[in-house]
């Protein structure tokens, strides 16, 4: 039979009662840290992917309005379109197709999303770097300056877009093995418009 703790033998050994509360704390320690440094990663990595989805819906459009331009324009100089009539047709439609690029910078949008989805994929490199036992509160503390600071340069944030990939990244983690249900997909008309105008979350926020 085990013998029986008693408050004796606590007061005889007071040594053994503290280094037991500092392992607690310990241990608690660490696994708030551990949970905050899960936070900043998964929010980097959300970030990284939604930029880079902005920057491919942007250069698409910029290169596309740039085609029709392309074609239009050359039409209009060539022998394609004989009668004065179809040239002019054909220069309005070099201005139909460039206007919005100009006035929505759809290439300067998708510079300005490339340029942070690669800052926030170095911070989640470097948050990698670190490794899973070699950190402490003070990387933590300064992972979390970093994305405030790259989040003041943000544009609006698209609600729905950001739901579309929180779903992905749950999506890429989950196994049918895992015992947990599968992630809930973003319903297709909302996939739809989610880029061109913001429909409120569904889901938690980002931010």
């Amino acid at each position: 039979m085990a013998a029986e703790h008693s408050p004796a033998s606590e007061a005889a050994d007071p040594s053994a009662t503290a280094a037991t509360k500092e392992e607690v704390v310990t241990g608690d320690e660490d696994q708030y840290l551990w949970e905050r440094r899960h936070r900043v990663l998964e929010r980097t990595i959300i970030s990284s992917l939604y930029h880079r989805k902005r920057e491919r819906f942007f250069g698409f459009w910029d290169r596309a309005a740039s085609a029709l331009a392309l074609i239009a324009g050359s039409a209009a100089f060539s022998e394609l379109l004989p009668e004065p009539e179809q040239k002019a047709l054909a220069g309005a439609a070099v201005a139909v197709v460039s206007l919005p690029g100009l006035v929505f910078g759809w290439g300067e949008s998708s510079r300005r999303h490339a340029s942070l989805a690669a800052r926030f994929k170095g911070l989640e490199a470097d948050i990698e770097g670190q490794g899973e036992r070699d950190f402490d509160e003070g990387n933590v503390n300064s992972w979390e300056r970093q994305i405030r600071i790259l989040e003041t340069e943000e544009p609006p944030v698209l609600s729905t877009l950001v739901e579309q990939v929180q779903y992905e990244v749950a999506l890429s983690k989950w196994t049918p093995d895992s015992g947990e249900s599968a992630p809930v997909p973003v319903v297709w008309w909302k996939r739809r418009l989610m880029h061109w105008i913001d429909l409120g979350a569904s889901a938690p926020p980002r931010k």
